[in-house]
């Protein structure tokens, strides 16, 4: 079995003069990766190898779950994930190293929320996704009966989970 998940930047801030490839987040998204970094520790959400967009802020994002999950961890800086389309995406995936059997993309969307639903028929149709859509700091973990990232296919993934960050003053991610 073979697990993507698809972890989108969290919220970004929009200073003036600041270029899109270099905004950092804002206090709302350094709450977000926080959140989901402390979700992600909590439910054994730990990647093999992330596979993170050259972006600030998906860098800052990428950087709350390295350290909640002590550091240390395999990534890969992948300027090809900045403003990746769909098929941008899946040749990142399908050009990944045997070994790794869990990987975490941090992107940017529309990409991320394409690829879920190429890769998986129903992430649609879920509840939570129709309720929401992909905000920022969203993750989809989905699950591949392959042995191999070159055969990952449309259609061949499960939706284990979707978890968005939650409204104003709840619980970060139900943790």
């Amino acid at each position: 079995m073979l697990r993507i998940m698809l972890l989108r930047h969290a919220t970004s801030s929009r200073p003036q003069g600041v270029p899109d490839h270099e905004r950092p987040l804002s206090p709302q998204g350094c709450h977000e990766g926080e959140s989901i970094a402390g979700y992600m520790v909590a439910h054994g959400l730990a990647p093999d190898l992330a596979v993170v967009s050259t972006a600030t802020r998906t860098q800052d994002t990428w950087r709350y779950v390295s350290m909640a999950f002590g550091g240390g961890m395999a990534h890969v800086a992948e300027g090809g994930l900045y403003e990746a389309e769909l098929e941008d995406i899946m040749q990142v995936v399908r050009g990944i190293r045997q070994g790794p059997r869990s990987v975490l993309l941090v992107g940017h969307n529309p990409g991320l929320a394409e690829t879920a639903q190429y890769l998986c028929s129903d992430f649609a149709s879920s509840p939570m996704v129709q309720a929401k859509g992909y905000p920022p700091g969203s993750l989809a973990v989905l699950d591949f009966d392959a042995e191999q990232w070159k055969d990952i296919a449309r259609n061949g993934g499960e939706l284990e989970r979707f978890i968005t960050p939650p409204a104003g003053g709840q619980t970060p991610y139900g943790v």
